[in-house]
């Protein structure tokens, strides 16, 4: 099932066949860069071992080499169809990337990991795969919009009017590619420019497509197949672009963690980042209950809620299974959401069925939980 993580893949996963001769050559040329790139991490890691540098840079060089390993295994797992190997090592070379702050890194393994899931849901139609690749475009239109980059905004923008397409979501894909086209002509990119004007036409095809008619299952599946035809050329733009630069640091405000188990409509975790915030605390309350609202909506809407927003509070939210975790901030931020997707997906592997249906009040379960996020939040627990 996409997104579920497994634990360390061997290489025994079968081939599965898939024929994306674009996309291969590009993986092809992007593990071999890699690779030289992985050596030179190597040597620079043992350069500051012999040479006695300082330990944070020997730290941070270590962990590149370690992010550049887990993408390189990704890359050589997907170009052998091995899809599910391939999301847990994308996912591992993002974690490390987040915490380091490595946005070459950040922003290469969710490409990869939208192109796998865009992939696996040519093979397997599920809805889920779909929805991961939409996430991965968001995460990437809110890390260009944070890091102010404009070229990556406007390939950013280009897939999710991509992905909006194949859900017919047509309106949305005009919006994308208008702001794209804006950005893009006023950075002078002729070529990219075209592309979207072409995009733009099919866009308004379609749309005119369906007033005239309601279109059969056949035909969706051919705009589906059509659609994701333009794919592997947006991916090997993304691969294009300039990323090496210092990640910029947004300053985030937390003020509390949730976990909901959605069909109940009830948190099973609480933390408050503020020791002295008040119980009673109603615009707290407030967006807890707009949660509840919205909690069946977001199952059956297949989990595309991801923020709300109120006076100077945001809620963002992501998803797995029955469950949602919410982290109310003072504003949006893709590493606080990355840190709270990141914990949930831990917190569901940690605790066993039986308890993630009961709230965790006190005892060791609550510890572990506490422990589990200080340490993905960087919070120190007392």
């Amino acid at each position: 099932m996409g997104g579920k993580d497994s634990e360390e893949p061997d290489n025994e996963s079968e081939d599965k066949g898939l024929k994306h001769q674009t996309r291969d050559e590009h993986i092809s040329e992007d593990s071999k860069t890699n690779t030289d790139s992985m050596e030179e991490s190597s040597a620079h890691i043992d350069t500051s071992i012999t040479d006695d540098i300082d330990i944070l840079e020997g730290e941070g060089a270590f962990l590149a080499g370690n992010a550049s390993m887990y993408y390189l295994r990704g890359l050589h797992n997907h170009y052998r169809k091995n899809l599910e190997d391939a999301i847990v090592f994308f996912t591992k070379c993002l974690d490390i990337a987040v915490a380091s702050g490595l946005l070459e890194y950040i922003v290469k393994s969710q490409v990869q990991l939208a192109s796998v899931h865009l992939t696996r849901y040519q093979i397997d139609n599920l809805d889920e795969d779909y929805l991961f690749a939409r996430r991965y475009s968001d995460n990437l239109i809110e890390i260009a919009r944070e890091q102010e980059m404009n070229d990556l905004m406007i390939e950013a923008l280009f897939l999710r009017a991509v992905l909006r397409r194949i859900a017919r979501d047509l309106d949305g894909a005009k919006e994308d590619l208008r702001d794209a086209r804006k950005i893009a002509k006023n950075e002078g990119h002729e070529s990219i420019s075209i592309h979207i004007e072409q995009e733009l036409k099919e866009v308004q095809r379609q749309a005119a497509a369906t007033r005239r008619r309601k279109t059969q299952a056949a035909e969706d599946a051919a705009l589906i197949a059509e659609t994701l035809e333009r794919v592997p050329s947006v991916f090997t733009r993304f691969q294009g672009l300039e990323l090496s630069r210092p990640t910029r640091q947004i300053p985030v405000k937390l003020y509390r963690l949730v976990i909901m188990n959605l069909p109940a409509g009830l948190p099973v975790y609480i933390y408050d980042f503020e020791k002295s915030a008040e119980d009673n605390d109603m615009l707290v309350y407030g967006l807890l209950s707009a949660l509840t609202t919205f909690a069946s909506e977001a199952i059956t809407g297949a989990g595309l809620i991801r923020s709300l927003m109120h006076e100077d509070r945001t809620v963002m939210m992501e998803h797995r299974e029955e469950y949602m975790a919410a982290l109310i901030t003072s504003e949006e931020s893709f590493k606080a959401r990355q840190n709270l997707a990141r914990f949930l997906r831990e917190y569901l592997r940690l605790f066993s069925d039986d308890q993630k249906y009961g709230a965790l009040q006190s005892g060791k379960q609550k510890e572990e939980a506490d422990e589990l996020m200080g340490r993905i939040f960087s919070v120190r627990i007392e």
